[in-house]
């Protein structure tokens, strides 16, 4: 194999394959280099800078990682592809300029780059992989290019403000924005059709947001833990909102659910301590276990025809519950869906007399007051 001083080459002297652990300082990589190969300057801590030729076009996966020195890199207009892990733990680099000419930035590419402070991503990218920039703490502001089409990158950017989410983006994928804490705003474009898995989970800064009508699904612990979510609007192409949701969105205070939702998940609305009404849409066939639980300020609820089964637990917590519309034409039995409710306090709305249903509640009544009363 071709040597230098501190470089290790391939035979034919066109892929970097590694440099010396205990390197210290600037590191010029020469003249007809066109790859910087996997792991090629893997935990070279005392690395600081690197200049790479016009000739490289792909920088391997790892290629970088633990490079914890390395303040700046100028990336040539010649590099197509930044590898999965590339640049993976390098907490000194504090900027960085990817050329136009770079279209895939690989997963965990800049994980824990935690001193990168902005970043300027080309038109030419059309993919940012899962959790690319992960960690990047002192990240406050990105622009993503209208060629990308999901974005699923950014958890843990803790100090991320705000991000303009552009017309090409047709998904937010799972943990998109995970842990973004200082996020205050956000803007989703129309054409947008799924909001994936905690995307949103423990975006506490964020005060409201729009959901354009052209998504269909609201995934599983999407907003978890927004506390500061005031409000939001689902729109009517919405058809799922999946389990645990909206959990823990303590201050949300009403939230209509468009007549397209037919299912809304386990814990959707678990522990939104702030939400005083909620309206279930007609469409939805079940009310699945701890949906509303220990939403302790919600007061009343209108329930549809269509709902045919209420889980056990639905409304554990809710203490301040005191009307219940029920819309059946027939009697449903969801005596045991109420269970842990106070039924003294409460007042079930029919239209019209349901012997059995209210023969049922009247019964748990009198047996809970011979039982006191003994």
């Amino acid at each position: 194999m071709e040597q230098n001083d501190y470089l290790e080459l391939s035979k034919n002297g066109k892929t970097v394959i590694s440099c010396k652990k205990d390197y210290e300082g600037v590191v010029v990589i020469p003249e007809g280099v066109t790859k910087i190969g996997s792991d090629a300057f893997y935990d070279c801590s005392g690395l600081t800078s690197i200049e790479i030729p016009n000739s490289v076009t792909v920088i391997g996966k790892c290629a970088f990682t633990g490079c914890t020195s390395l303040t700046s890199i100028e990336i040539p207009n010649s590099v197509t592809k930044i590898g999965d892990h590339a640049f993976w733990g390098c907490t000194s680099l504090t900027s960085i300029e990817i050329p136009g000419s770079v279209t895939k930035i690989g997963g965990l590419a800049f994980y824990g780059c935690s001193s990168l402070t902005s970043i300027v991503i080309p038109d030419g990218v059309t993919e940012i992989g899962r959790r690319a920039f992960e960690g990047c703490t002192s990240l406050t502001s990105i622009e993503v290019p209208n060629s990308v089409t999901e974005i699923s990158a950014f958890l843990g950017c803790s100090r991320l403000t705000s991000i303009k989410i552009p017309d090409g983006v047709k998904s937010i994928g799972d943990y998109a924005f995970e842990g973004c804490s200082s996020l205050a705003s956000i803007e989703i474009p129309v054409g947008l059709t799924t909001i994936g898995v905690l995307a949103f989970d423990g975006c506490t800064s964020l005060k409201s947001i729009t959901i354009p009508d052209s998504v269909t699904m609201i995934g599983k612990y999407a907003f978890w833990g927004c506390t500061s979510l005031a409000s939001i609007t689902i729109p009517d192409s919405v058809t799922v909102i999946g389990g645990s949701a909206f959990s823990g969105c303590t201050s949300l205070k009403s939230i209509t659910i468009p007549d397209s939702v037919t299912m809304i998940g386990e814990h959707a609305f678990w522990d939104c301590t702030s939400l005083t009404s909620i309206t279930i849409p007609e469409g939805v066939t079940e009310i699945r276990g701890k949906t509303f639980a220990y939403s302790k300020s919600l007061t009343s609820i209108v329930i549809p025809d269509s709902v045919t089964k209420i889980e056990e637990g639905a409304f554990w917590g809710c203490s301040s519950l005191k009307k219940i519309y029920l819309k059946h034409q027939n009697p449903v039995d969801f005596s045991r869906a109420f269970k842990a409710i106070d039924r003294f306090n409460v007042t079930i709305y029919v239209p019209e007399v349901q012997a059995g249903l209210i023969g049922i509640i009247n019964s748990i009544k009198q047996s809970k007051s011979q039982k006191n009363n003994s």
